[in-house]
């Protein structure tokens, strides 16, 4: 188990180096913008982006932590 545990912490870190730009990087903020999106709206279109064009309650499910009445108001411009 401890093997599993040290594996999922190293793919963990490997994969926020990935993802992890999304969320600071003030290019991503500007590609966003160019696309007309608003601000408020970036976070959600980053974490859904890999689900493709799915329902504000796909990602409300996915993710479970989001207030499902903020993703259906975000969500529809995003795509």
């Amino acid at each position: 188990m401890s093997d599993l545990l040290e594996l999922s912490g190293r793919l963990g870190s490997m994969t926020n180096l990935v993802h992890g730009f999304i969320y600071f990087a003030p290019e991503a903020s500007e590609e966003f913008d160019a696309l007309g999106l608003p601000s408020d709206h970036h976070y959600f279109a980053s974490r859904g982006a890999a689900l493709g064009p799915v329902s504000a309650e796909v990602i409300v499910a996915t993710f479970y932590n989001f207030n499902p009445a903020l993703v259906a108001a975000v969500i529809p411009a995003a795509w």
